[in-house]
């Protein structure tokens, strides 16, 4: 974005935009960090997760250093475009399941159930759109989104059959 706003406004333009790029960025990961943490607390409690992510250091959900210590690690190996793709994938993951289970909910919600079925094939349709892009261009990236979701969902299958 600040590449695209140097021709019209200068090296001053290029300079706000990527400062204000920064700082949205930081605010993004540190609500996501502090959200994350909460809810791998929340999630413990019912017994979806570990008992262990109740436990609590300095006060705060060990989440929290968990969620923080791997974001570090990822955040020092991969490029930001993996790490942008990575992230992308998981959001349209969570729409499409949102989507889903607003079809199957749509009775108990009183709600149309074409929309969100329309909602959920778009996500996977550009999930899968995204990932072949990407698995053209920055293979890494598209490789690291399909480990970590792969990742999630053997965690999810240990964790529950245990």
């Amino acid at each position: 974005m600040a590449e695209a706003t140097k021709p019209m406004l200068g090296k001053i333009g290029f300079t706000a935009i990527t400062i204000t790029a920064l700082i949205s960025t930081f605010s993004a990961i540190n609500a996501s960090l502090l959200g994350a943490s909460r809810v791998n607390f929340e999630i413990a409690e019912d017994d979806e997760l570990p008992h262990h992510f109740l436990a609590r250091l300095w006060d705060k959900p060990t989440g929290l250093m968990i969620t923080a210590d791997v974001t570090f690690i990822l955040v020092n190996i991969l490029d930001l475009e993996s790490i942008s793709t990575a992230g992308s994938v998981g959001f349209l993951l969570i729409f499409a399941t949102v989507n889903f289970t607003g079809f199957r909910l749509h009775q108990q919600l009183n709600s149309n159930k074409t929309i969100p079925v329309i909602g959920f094939f778009l996500c996977v349709i550009v999930i899968f759109v995204l990932l072949n892009q990407q698995y053209h261009s920055n293979i890494i990236g598209a490789s690291m989104s399909i480990s970590i979701m792969a990742f999630c969902f053997l965690a999810e299958f240990i964790i529950h059959m245990g």
